[in-house]
Formats: C-alpha cells, sequence, structure tokens
C-alpha cells in the first residue's frame, strides 16, 4: 500500500523461506511481483509454483487472475477469476475481477447479475461484498440502489471509513445533503445510541465545512459507543488540526488502532 514493493517483496520471501507451505506469503509473493512491468516474469515463475503447490485453492487461482492483469490478457484472466470462483464463490477478488472485465467489456447486465446473485444467495453478506454490489449500482448510474446498498454498508461495519466516504460522495453528488442530513438528524433524535446516525451526521457536516457541527455528531457517536472507529478517526483528526484537546485527540486515535 505504501508502494514499498522491494521490502513486500523481500518479506515475502523470508516467509517462504521460513515456511515454504504458507499459502499466505506465496501469494503476498506473486501479487508483489506483479505490480511493477519489470517483475512480470518473476510474477508468472512464482504463480507456477504457487498454482503446483496449491491447485484446488481458489487465492492461487484468483492471484493468476491479478497476474493476467497485469500482463494485459483479459482471457486468462477471465478464466482464473471464474476457476477460483468455482473454488469458492466468496472469492471477492475473483469475484471484482471478474466485475471489471464485465465493464470494461460494456457487459454491465452481466456485472449486475453476477454480483447480486452472490449477494441473495448469501445469508450474512460480508463487508467486501456489500461494497463491491454499491460500486456495481454506481457505476451503473442506479441512484436507489446505490445508496441503499451504501446504507445496508454503514450499517453492517458503523466504523468502516470507506462507507461513510462513499455515502456522504454520492449524497453530494446527487445533491442529497439536506435530505439526507434531515433524515439521519431524526434517526438520531429518536435513537440517541445510534451510532450510524451520528457518524454520517459528522461526515455531513464536515463536507459542508462545518467544523463545529461535525465536531459535536462525532463526539455524540463516541459518546453512544467509545469504540466507534469512524466517528473516533475523525474526531481525533479534528481536534488536532483545528484546535482541540490534543490529549483527548491521542486516546481517541488510540482507541481506533487498540484491539
Amino acid at each position: 500500500m505504501r508502494k514499498e514493493l522491494d521490502t513486500s517483496i523481500e518479506y515475502a520471501r523470508l516467509g517462504i523461506k521460513t515456511d515454504p507451505n504458507s499459502l499466505e506469503a506465496h501469494l503476498a509473493l506473486v501479487r508483489g511481483l506483479s505490480v511493477r512491468p519489470d517483475d512480470l516474469l518473476k510474477a508468472d515463475a512464482a504463480l507456477r509454483e504457487l498454482l503446483a503447490k496449491y491447485p484446488k485453492t481458489s487465492a492461487a487461482h484468483s492471484a493468476a487472475g491479478v497476474v493476467a492483469l497485469a500482463h494485459q490478457d483479459s482471457v486468462a484472466a477471465r478464466k482464473a477469476f471464474s476457476r477460483a470462483l468455482e473454488l469458492n464463490p466468496d472469492n471477492i477478488e475473483a469475484l471484482g475481477g471478474l466485475t471489471a472485465l464485465d465493464f470494461s467489456a460494456r457487459r454491465v447486465a452481466e456485472a449486475r447479475a453476477r454480483v447480486e446473485s452472490r449477494l441473495a444467495a448469501t445469508a450474512t453478506p460480508s463487508v467486501e461484498l456489500i461494497l463491491l454490489t454499491a460500486k456495481v449500482y454506481a457505476a451503473s448510474r442506479d441512484a436507489a440502489k446505490t445508496e441503499a446498498m451504501l446504507r445496508r454498508l454503514v450499517d453492517t461495519d458503523p466504523s468502516n471509513l470507506e462507507a461513510y466516504n462513499l455515502l456522504g460522495q454520492f449524497y453530494i453528488a446527487t445533491r442529497k445533503l439536506d435530505a439526507a442530513k434531515a433524515e439521519f438528524t431524526l434517526i438520531a433524535e429518536r435513537e440517541p445510541k445510534a451510532v450510524t446516525a451520528h457518524t454520517m451526521l459528522g461526515f455531513l457536516a464536515q463536507a459542508t465545512g462545518d467544523v463545529d457541527g461535525a465536531k459535536k455528531a462525532y463526539e455524540a457517536a463516541v459518546k453512544a459507543n467509545p469504540r466507534a472507529g469512524a466517528a473516533s478517526n475523525n474526531l481525533a483528526w479534528l481536534y488536532a488540526t483545528t484546535g482541540g484537546n490534543l490529549d483527548t485527540a491521542l486516546m481517541l486515535a488510540q482507541a481506533v488502532e487498540s484491539p
């Protein structure tokens, strides 16, 4: 994530040396080598070793899809991601890879059908699956379903910063800030411990430059639940950058990081 690819590759190789049968280490090496064009031949070699060791492991085949995409081979990528889903229908990397390939080929209906089918078949969808579905709806310009899925996302994972950011961006793009603020205000008044509502009010206030309003909303969220990660994170940042108790900011930041 920090673009320290050489360090990433070094640690992956050390992991393999320490435990030659570590699936995670082999996957990390393949993914690290697949980023830079100059490393792709090495990625191919690492991938062959990975598939030889784990021929029936979904993650190995989705890694093959990632390498194929790096080679700009959409046919091989589709084949690899499809095999990964056969082995594990819940493999989000493979599902996302096929979805991206569908959109690039303008097969929007197929992309939607695939993620909707997976969502319907999953009793308790993961945060990653809900997020992917929301992005598919957004890419296909279905505003109503995009909003519904993003709201489901923040309800499922109230500490997910990306979920609040995406929902806030959606309200800004669709010019629904006032309506959203009114609705979440009613929810917060009706349910004072509704962390999601208070956090969303903080994001909406922050988006419009209302720093004091954002602080007040985040404070209400943290009061309702001291482990409210998204609210604690943003409140700590506001205290540190716009004036506030730095000791409290540090405490909030540490609360987010602690297990």
